[in-house]
């Protein structure tokens, strides 16, 4: 956005990634509040990992599997991923915490979806992505196009705003995504026909 400000977000307090990791559905039973505490500790109470930890229990909650389940699962899966306690807050301790949590959001997606995902690192860094755009670079209708945002967007791994028909990646996630995009030549031609 040209005339926005840039605010740059630290890590939240332990009180503030406690709670938004524990922002599950009112239907939702509440999580064990100390292996919360510990999970946000994991990720640094850094705004993004936890957003991505909170969808991915989220999903599988909706799924069926108990809170506590869904915690004891993503307490295991960060351990199997390499993210333990961080012993500090740069910038690649953030981008190997969002890399391990993005691993883990990865599985929720088919292949199909996962590579039509990382086709959006080809745009550049805060720009707003038309769904249209979207729809043309996955060879999807107008509806797919939508349904493949939607599903996207509830697992935090981009923002959809349906009002605008656009969506837009957070740029860590864009550069992780980078890294995972093998032909992006023929995916900037399908723009350009």
């Amino acid at each position: 956005v040209p005339c926005a400000d840039r605010v740059d977000v630290d890590e939240m307090t332990s009180t503030e990634s406690t709670a938004l990791l524990s922002a599950l559905p009112a239907s939702t039973s509440r999580p064990p509040l100390d292996e919360v505490r510990n999970i946000a500790h994991r990720l640094g109470h850094w705004p993004l990992a936890l957003e991505l930890a909170r969808s991915m229990l989220e999903q599988r909650v909706k799924r069926g599997e108990s809170i506590d389940r869904a915690v004891t699962f993503l307490s295991h899966a960060l351990h199997a991923k390499g993210l333990l306690f961080l012993k500090n807050d740069s910038a690649a301790e953030r981008f190997r915490t969002i890399s391990g949590t993005l691993e883990m959001n990865r599985a929720v997606l088919s292949q199909q979806d996962y590579s039509r995902y990382v086709s959006l690192a080809i745009f550049p860094e805060d720009v707003d992505i038309p769904l249209s755009v979207l729809g043309q670079i996955c060879r999807l209708d107008e509806f797919d196009t939508e349904d493949l945002a939607l599903r996207l967007d509830s697992c935090s791994l981009l923002t959809l705003d349906v009002t605008s028909a656009v969506i837009r990646l957070h740029d860590v996630i864009r550069e992780w995504l980078s890294k995972e995009l093998h032909d992006p030549k023929s995916l900037h031609q399908l723009l350009t026909t």
